[in-house]
């Protein structure tokens, strides 16, 4: 995916099929999708294993 931003993918006419976006320090890092519990626990080097979801 490289480095892009949101204003780079604005910019490139994606429309709303690239949505959702999710960013990380202002960097793309997932998108058309929702992050999993895991890619989460990977983007906050936290261990979110014991996270209660509902």
């Amino acid at each position: 995916m490289g480095k892009k931003g949101i204003g780079d993918i604005k910019d490139e006419n994606y429309g709303i099929d690239i949505l959702p976006v999710t960013l990380l320090d202002g960097e793309i890092v997932k998108q058309k999708n929702y992050p999993t519990l895991t890619e989460f626990s990977n983007y906050l080097q936290q261990n979110l294993s014991r996270v209660k979801v509902q």
